[in-house]
């Protein structure tokens, strides 16, 4: 909550800087010379980019905050971002056109209906027989209100909003009771579950990674069996700072439970300010429901299990999402819904998917794609975008997120699996 009268934007700041505008201007030149193809090039016109430049948020964010991205990466799909929620109303001449191109389907005139998870018990297990769906997640983002985003966050703010987060997950109770684990913590001492064993229909989780810290170096153990080497890093000051293993660490994120750094476009964005101060994962007993604080939103929230209970799944979301949401305000927008740093997940925020085996319809791709296209699926390679399927082993998501329930965003994919599984079948 705002605790800052600077914080919430009460007090007025003056248009950008002088140096703000000069590389806003250099850094523009370039992307009009350039051939990008983001969202920001097709509709930020000479004209528009005049009118808007000179502009600046009550939190103090500039136009430069929020196309940076785009115009030191023109190979952005998007190009921008919001750093505080009064930039959707602010730079709306810019937003609202690259939010109606993004997201297919949703008109001028269309608006986020409320907050709808529909019938808890109408969704329920894709594959019951396990031979097609690895494993279920259905996550969503949410921003709390009083907070400016990312870029604009101070040192102080993310200490401040770590400390709510990590209060209100500690009052969690039954499935969803866990524990909270800060970042920077975590790159000392603490324990986290090490790699699921992806073969059986519930998480067979090896035993917890064992970290010691010791002055000028650290030992990590994994499943008791291999120990990583020692890893030192100076300081400022030219002392010796124990760190995570990287493999380790990227074993963490590859299982969904750690996050990292942001990419090269968040970088861009200012997104990462003070990493890894603020940041951090709660994780429920069961790891099964998950909360990753500060990350690029300032709350991500999974569920996920192994097979394909989509129902269990979706439920425990939900669930989760309505007890947090009754000691921590979010910020929602009335046309846009729940607001987030990047505009590809407003509305609902919610990304349902499933890992799904399909050999069959990965020899023929075109008739995937033409089922994912019917249900406005996306379809990713086995570790993501750009990958490739591992084994037939595809990532498949909801593309539409914003104009919908979340019941409606839950309910595409549901109906999309049942017939990929179907067309496997048959082939």
């Amino acid at each position: 909550m705002c605790s800052t009268n600077a914080k919430c934007g009460i007090n007025k700041v003056l248009g950008p800087e002088p140096e703000v505008l000069k590389k806003l201007d250099s850094l523009y030149a370039k992307l009009v010379a350039s051939d990008s193809k983001s969202l920001l090039k097709k509709y930020l016109t000479k004209d528009l980019y005049e009118k808007l430049k000179n502009k600046k948020t009550g939190m103090g964010s500039t136009f430069l905050d929020v196309i940076q991205s785009g115009l030191e990466n023109l190979d952005s799909g998007i190009g921008i971002y919001a750093p505080d929620v009064e930039s959707y109303t602010l730079f709306k001449e810019l937003f609202d056109p690259v939010i109606e191109d993004y997201h297919v389907g949703f008109k001028k005139t269309d608006k986020q209906p409320a907050k709808e998870w529909g019938d808890l018990n109408a969704l329920g297990n894709l594959d019951p027989s396990g031979d097609y769906v690895i494993s279920t997640r259905v996550r969503t983002g949410r921003s709390v209100d009083g907070y400016p985003f990312n870029p604009r966050m101070t040192e102080a703010q993310y200490r401040e909003l770590e400390k709510s987060v990590s209060d209100t997950m500690s009052s969690l109770t039954g499935e969803l009771k866990g524990t909270y684990y800060p970042l920077t913590a975590l790159m000392v001492s603490g324990k986290l579950p090490s790699k699921p064993t992806l073969s059986t229909s519930s998480w067979n989780l090896n035993p917890d990674l064992l970290v010691t810290a010791k002055p000028g170096q650290m030992s990590l153990t994994v499943d008791t069996q291999s120990t990583c080497p020692p890893i030192q890093e100076n300081d400022s000051r030219g002392a010796t700072t124990p760190r995570m293993d990287k493999k380790v660490q990227q074993q963490l994120i590859d299982d969904h439970f750690l996050f990292k750094e942001g990419d090269r476009f968040l970088q861009s964005a200012n997104a990462c300010r003070f990493w890894p101060t603020g940041r951090g994962i709660f994780l429920n007993e069961k790891k099964t429901f998950l909360v990753w604080a500060n990350e690029e939103d300032h709350l991500r929230l999974i569920s996920m299990q192994m097979g394909g209970d989509l129902g269990e799944v979706y439920r425990r979301l939900a669930t989760a999402v309505d007890q947090i949401e009754k000691k921590v305000p979010f910020s929602r927008h009335d046309r846009f819904g729940f607001l987030t740093f990047c505009l590809s997940n407003l509305g609902t925020a919610i990304r349902a998917s499933v890992h799904i085996k399909v050999p069959k319809l990965s020899a023929q791709r075109a008739k995937l794609e033409e089922v994912a296209a019917r249900y406005e699926l996306q379809v990713r390679g086995t570790r993501g975008e750009h990958t490739d399927a591992e084994g037939g082993v595809y990532d498949i998501s909801n593309k539409r997120r914003l104009g919908i329930t979340e019941f409606q965003a839950v309910k595409i994919l549901s109906d999309g699996i049942t017939e990929i599984i179907k067309l496997e079948k048959s082939l």
